[in-house]
């Protein structure tokens, strides 16, 4: 069973990042279900009248839709009866003083635009990308209970549910690029991002993200599950595992330990926790890869990214970004 919902996804321009060797449109979408049915989220505060997330009042009755009692590590595979539900805590709802804002807490938008930013590399190329910030699990928080979560523990706060959403970038080449040198132009897209370390659980791999060129499947990246444990907690989170799209058995890793082949590469600054406004400086080069796709035609292009927690645990400072460069 898919780890992604196949619903429709509300399409959202997140602005142009603009480059020397590419220029990428976005489209994003965040996945919300209510009951058994995964449906669209539109990127703005959900109308309720409470202040808790996901409690919604019909009449003079109050409807837990989103009940408090969720299970954290329900996952869509599940067998134990419990549905899983999707959903970002974007909004902390409305009261009688307005809209209880969570974001203090979480990314007003998960999905950020790299766009404008010179990497210096190859000749003066410029890159464009995109990613995705993971919010803050609440069973993690409540494990911490630290300053860096902001204060007291509760749902209202921290995200217990899966967290799911899909990006679709469109970029051209044109005629000049398609037949430059021998070889035409090429896509480089490099990859890094945190996941869950904990090595065992309900789903076989957490933290997934698929990615492809138009109908062509580049890569693949999970949480590592290794269990390292260096901070000798379970919700550690570790540079995820890159696979190329071919290897449907997950069979070579692509960002291995520099020591042990069979393990993700260990992220930066190993002695703190993963905190959240800062994630992105735990990533190095040994986590990273760099997937090529070489002859463009000319015309335009997508580049179409699926990312899920899988399940509702463990996911504080998990995160995937994307650079993609044309040379």
């Amino acid at each position: 069973m898919s780890n992604f919902p196949t619903a429709f996804w509300k399409k959202q321009p997140e602005g142009i990042g603009v480059a020397q060797g590419i220029s990428i449109t976005w489209e994003t979408g965040l996945f919300w279900s209510r009951g058994d049915v995964i449906v669209e989220y539109v990127n703005s505060p959900i109308q309720m009248e409470s202040s808790f997330p996901f409690r919604v009042e019909v009449g003079d009755a109050e409807i837990e839709e989103y009940y408090t009692s969720y299970p954290d590590h329900m996952w869509p595979g599940n067998l134990d009866g419990y549905l899983p539900y999707y959903g970002w805590y974007l909004s902390g709802g409305y009261d009688n003083a307005g809209e209880n804002v969570l974001t203090g807490f979480h990314q007003s938008n998960p999905w950020i635009p790299l766009g404008n930013v010179s990497a210096g590399i190859n000749n003066g190329d410029w890159l464009s990308g995109i990613s995705l910030w993971n919010e803050a699990d609440h069973y993690t928080a409540g494990l911490i209970d630290s300053d860096q979560y902001g204060g007291p523990i509760g749902r209202q706060t921290y995200n217990a549910f899966v967290q799911s959403g899909s990006a679709t970038g469109t970029f051209y080449v044109s005629a000049a690029q398609a037949a430059q040198g021998t070889t035409g132009v090429s896509l480089y897209t490099t990859v890094s991002g945190l996941g869950e370390d904990y090595p065992t659980g309900p789903a076989p791999e957490y933290n997934i993200v698929e990615f492809y060129l138009d109908s062509t499947k580049i890569g693949e990246g999970v949480g590592p599950q290794d269990g390292i444990n260096i901070r000798g907690t379970d919700y550690d989170q570790q540079q995820i595992k890159l696979y190329a799209g071919s290897d449907t058995t997950h069979a070579t890793i692509l960002n291995p330990d520099p020591s042990d082949s069979e393990l993700g590469a260990p992220r930066e600054y190993p002695n703190e926790n993963v905190e959240q406004t800062t994630r992105t400086k735990c990533c190095n080069t040994a986590g990273q890869h760099t997937f090529v796709n070489a002859a463009l035609s000319e015309g335009d292009h997508k580049i179409k990214i699926h990312s899920s927690t899988v399940d509702g645990m463990y996911n504080s400072g998990a995160f995937v970004g994307f650079e993609f460069e044309l040379t």
